[in-house]
């Protein structure tokens, strides 16, 4: 049996054989060990500690998941960076909102584009998505998520409404870097209702 860590729940499962594959593909893609800092709550790359982000109140993708130490910092760094891009997102404007903290890479390219496009548009948004993520693999230094992303409550202002589904599949991946975790790429699958 191996037990599953969701946003705070933690759950017996049996593992299925494509799910260890998975788990030993993605230790084999690790490129470099580190080691657990041993602190509590969310990681920053300064070191301070940072606010918690509130867990999602979602439904629970049927996807198989892992747990442990690093799992919760994984989770706790992509509840982060949804709550930085609410947060900059509801001001068109990056600064002060936290980006950084959680993301690297691609993730925090996209979210700065993003922002950029918000503004230039004048355009805000409003509410917030809802989500329910599972670390489906951790190594030493690389991680990978899955999430079903319900951005129904989430609205753009002055934006017609669009044919998109309100809930779709994501897929993450998280590196850890100088000790910290934090979201290197984000996926959307619009076109995989969950």
């Amino acid at each position: 049996m191996q037990r599953a860590y969701s946003a705070g729940k933690l759950t017996a499962r049996p593992v299925s054989a494509l799910g260890v594959a998975a788990l030993l593909a993605a230790l084999l893609a690790a490129l470099l060990a580190g080691c657990a800092d041993g602190t509590s709550g969310v990681q920053t790359l300064d070191g301070r500690p940072s606010a918690e982000p509130t867990p999602s109140q979602a439904a629970v993708a049927p996807v198989q998941a892992v747990d442990g130490r690093a799992a919760q910092l994984v989770l706790r760094a992509y509840q982060g960076y949804w709550a930085a891009q609410v947060k900059a997102y509801a001001a068109a404007d990056a600064q002060g909102a936290g980006l950084s903290t959680y993301a690297t890479g691609a993730a925090l390219s996209d979210s700065y584009a993003n922002v950029l496009r918000l503004h230039r548009s004048g355009r805000r948004m409003t509410g917030a998505p809802r989500s329910s993520p599972r670390v489906t693999a951790t190594g030493t230094d690389r991680a990978t998520l899955t999430d079903c992303l319900d951005v129904s409550a989430w609205k753009q202002t002055g934006a017609a409404s669009g044919t998109a589904p309100s809930r779709y599949v994501v897929q993450a991946t998280a590196r850890r870097l100088n000790g910290v975790w934090l979201i290197d790429s984000v996926t959307r699958h619009t076109d995989q209702p969950c």
